[in-house]
């Protein structure tokens, strides 16, 4: 009978000291599962958080397109007895040269009394050596248009209908130069009340890339 008690007594005590061990400082302790590895899946591929990741701006995918730039402008104001004269990039004041003067003078420089010849000879600082060269260039004529052997084209656009040698007299014309691989002048010549000559009085560039 006393060893049954013992018995007991014992049994008891392992129980309480077996539950102790599952509880620390009032924590309990989940029991530990362990899952085989066939049955573990792999971490998946972690995901950036889309706040603060800059997108481009559709204005940044979009070509941009250059405007025509003014690379000269000059006004007629009647009653001057001179005028700014454009050379190939130099501008200087000149006296306004009536027919009879030019005549007693000699009758020099006749190309300066047509409009075409005078955005043929006095522009041509604007376009690249590379792509064509004054001295070397052959030009074959239309009736309002001119090209040269490397693709330079000078046409008119105003007046509508006129010749490349302005057979309407006109005293204002507007022709267009077209450079191969850079883009387009448009060139405005108009003579003077009373002068003999031409002069270059606007030049606007027109790039024909984009960026």
């Amino acid at each position: 009978m006393l060893r049954r008690s013992s018995l007991i007594v014992i049994v008891v005590m392992l129980i309480v000291i077996l539950t102790g061990c599952s509880r620390v400082h009032g924590v309990a302790y989940a029991p530990v599962t362990t899952v085989p590895e066939s049955q573990q899946t792999a971490p998946g591929p972690t995901t950036a958080s889309p706040t603060g990741v800059q997108q481009n701006s559709t204005s940044q995918t979009e070509k941009f397109t250059l405007s025509p730039i003014v690379l000269y402008s000059t006004q007629l104001k009647p009653g001057n007895n001179e005028f700014p004269n454009y050379e190939l990039g130099n501008v200087q004041i000149e006296p306004i040269m009536s027919y009879q003067d030019w005549v007693n003078r000699g009758g020099h420089q006749p190309w300066r009394r047509d409009p075409f010849s005078i955005v043929q000879v006095l522009t041509f600082n604007l376009i690249p050596e590379n792509i064509s060269n004054n001295s070397s260039s052959k030009w074959t004529e239309s009736i309002n248009m001119a090209t040269d052997n490397n693709g330079v084209v000078i046409k008119l656009i105003s007046p509508v209908g006129d010749s490349l040698h302005n057979s309407s007299n006109a005293t204002g014309l507007t022709y267009q130069m077209i450079v191969p691989h850079l883009g387009s002048y448009d060139v405005t010549v108009q003579q003077p009340q009373g002068s003999v000559f031409f002069f270059i009085t606007k030049i606007v560039f027109s790039p024909n890339s984009t960026i």
